[in-house]
């Protein structure tokens, strides 16, 4: 039980149970019940006295043994929740202790400066400046060289591609221009084709008038014309009126001619 740190996993904390802030193991409080009755008290965790709290006697209260302990009662839900919640709890106050102090050395290792350290005048020694050989300026003149050379190289292959890009751009820009041309001869005759169509439109508008106007000039003749239709009925109604009057008095004429006829007759025979 002894020597148990943070190291440990939450499960065997949560088994082992009585722990301290510094996490080693200590022997549960006791709180009495009754007459020789007890109940844990782990670390302030108050557990109830009613339902599955782990009420035990004195004998099996101190019983070294935590598989002891976990046998009478140890392991009930209350027991666990409440180790549960006291376990993260220290293991909360643990990582701040650490953070604190881990916090303190920081400030005290940018706190800390080092001794600045006086050479006495005498003890500096001059060392004879020593000519360095030729092999090193050819060295040097070789790397320039190398340099010089990468750099032309550098300017010769960037003014290609240069070059080579604005090729491709001004060809680029020949085909647009030659599409814009085209482009502009295609917008040119569409505007000619919509002139054509809005002249033609205005013109069958013109048209649309007129054949309103003649429709109006339709109407008010066939007016007239159903006038005089109607007059020349009534004419033709009265003549049939008048030849209907004629044809009585033709039939009376005749009819007097008959008898004038037969009057004529008689007379002749009264003569004879």
């Amino acid at each position: 039980m002894k020597n148990l740190t943070f190291k440990n996993s939450l499960l065997t904390l949560l088994v082992t149970g009585m722990l301290t802030t510094e996490g080693f193991a200590v022997t549960p409080d006791l709180i009495p019940v009754s007459n020789n009755q007890y109940r844990a008290n782990i670390m302030g965790a108050q557990l109830p006295t009613t339902g599955t709290a782990p009420i035990m006697n004195h004998q099996q209260a101190i019983l070294p043994n935590r598989r002891s302990y976990l046998q009478h009662g140890f392991n009930s839900v209350e027991m666990q929740l409440a180790l549960t919640d006291r376990t993260l709890n220290l293991a909360k106050k643990k990582g701040q202790i650490n953070q604190h102090r881990n916090d303190i050395i920081d400030r005290q290792i940018q706190q800390q400066s080092l001794p600045i350290v006086q050479i006495p005048q005498q003890q500096i020694q001059h060392k004879p400046q020593v000519q360095k050989p030729s092999v090193t300026n050819v060295t040097i003149n070789k790397h320039n060289q190398t340099n010089v050379t990468n750099i032309v190289s550098a300017v010769v292959h960037n003014t290609l591609s240069i070059t080579q890009n604005n090729n491709i751009k001004i060809n680029n820009i020949r085909i647009d221009h030659g599409n814009n041309k085209e482009n502009t001869a295609q917008i040119a005759q569409n505007k000619k084709d919509i002139k054509n169509i809005q002249n033609n439109i205005n013109k069958n508008n013109v048209n649309i008038v007129n054949n309103r106007q003649d429709i109006k000039a339709n109407q008010i003749n066939i007016s007239k014309n159903s006038k005089d239709i109607l007059n020349a009925q009534i004419e033709i109604n009265k003549n049939k009126g008048a030849i209907q009057k004629n044809t009585g008095n033709i039939q009376a004429n005749k009819h007097n001619i008959h008898n004038n006829s037969v009057n004529i007759a008689h007379n002749t025979q009264r003569i004879n």
